[in-house]
């Protein structure tokens, strides 16, 4: 009854069937991110047959009851749904639809707790993205593939040769800014010693990042969010520790003895990121007064 009610008031709200069932499965989507999936489940249930002829919303609810279900216990069913959902994918006219459609199977079969499944489909999307040219969002793909490998313990698949070929053409990348490609290029650099050099807590940053810096891509990028973090400041440290410093970091010894007003944006960032993922220590320069072009 409570359902038909629901119903109901969404036919008054929005006039039709049909958008009555769009909003059914935005409310549904809604209550799964407050955690509810029980309550979500008959509101996907309700909302599927009356959205079955616009295959991009059909797929949207087939993944919401797949969460659903998953987040309820049912497994089994959520696989099905998932298998419907690729299906309905498959036939959406649009590519650059079906591809976002694809990503979002990806993330949904990861939130089921499927992870063989959720790690093969985002190695696919990381593929086809950057196939089309959507660097940006190729590299948030990855960062999640390699959030899941990392959190699921799989070194193995750290390593797939997917990776690496898209973190070296992520590193190329004219569409990304130059902060942007130093972040993909501290991933690799963790990514050689996950553990010491915490990569799980420098992938989640990335992350972050990415998000963060789509429309502002001069924001700083903190790699580790360690506490109690020792800060220090290149400025005051003597130089001979300062050339150990970019030593053990893989730079130049020589650098060492410039001061930090001496050092590019880029160079700083390099020391500065890597060290502080080994050491636990934020090395901090004086403001730049070069006024470097964001894009570079």
């Amino acid at each position: 009854m409570a359902l038909a009610d629901r119903a109901a008031a969404l036919l008054d709200d929005y006039g039709s069937t049909f958008e009555a069932a769009r909003a059914q499965i935005d409310q549904g989507w809604a209550l799964l991110d407050a955690g509810e999936p029980s309550e979500a489940l008959p509101v996907f249930e309700a909302a599927l047959a009356l959205v079955e002829h616009e295959q991009a919303w059909a797929v949207s609810g087939h993944l919401g009851l797949a969460v659903a279900l998953a987040g309820s216990g049912n497994l089994k069913r959520a696989r099905r749904l998932l298998a419907a959902a690729d299906r309905l994918t498959a036939e959406v006219p649009q590519a650059a639809e079906r591809l976002r459609l694809r990503w979002r199977g990806a993330q949904m079969a990861r939130r089921c707790g499927l992870t063989g499944s959720a790690l093969r489909r985002l190695r696919r999307v990381v593929s086809a993205l950057l196939a089309e040219g959507q660097d940006r969002d190729a590299a948030t793909a990855l960062l999640e593939l390699l959030a899941l490998c990392l959190q699921r313990q799989r070194q193995q698949a750290v390593g797939m040769p997917t990776i690496h070929a898209a973190i070296d053409g992520l590193l190329e990348s004219s569409q990304l800014h130059r902060r942007a490609r130093a972040v993909i290029a501290l991933v690799r650099y963790v990514l050689a010693d996950p553990v010491k050099r915490c990569a799980a807590e420098v992938v989640a940053a990335a992350s972050r990042y990415f998000l963060d810096s789509r429309y502002r891509p001069e924001l700083p990028f903190r790699p580790t969010r360690t506490h109690p973090l020792v800060h220090l400041a290149w400025d005051e440290i003597d130089p001979s520790v300062r050339a150990r410093i970019c030593v053990e970091v893989g730079a130049e010894n020589e650098i060492g003895h410039c001061t930090g007003k001496d050092l590019d944006c880029t160079l700083r960032d390099y020391i500065a990121w890597r060290f502080e993922v080994v050491r636990r220590v934020r090395l901090e320069f004086p403001a730049s007064d070069r006024g470097e072009a964001p894009g570079t």
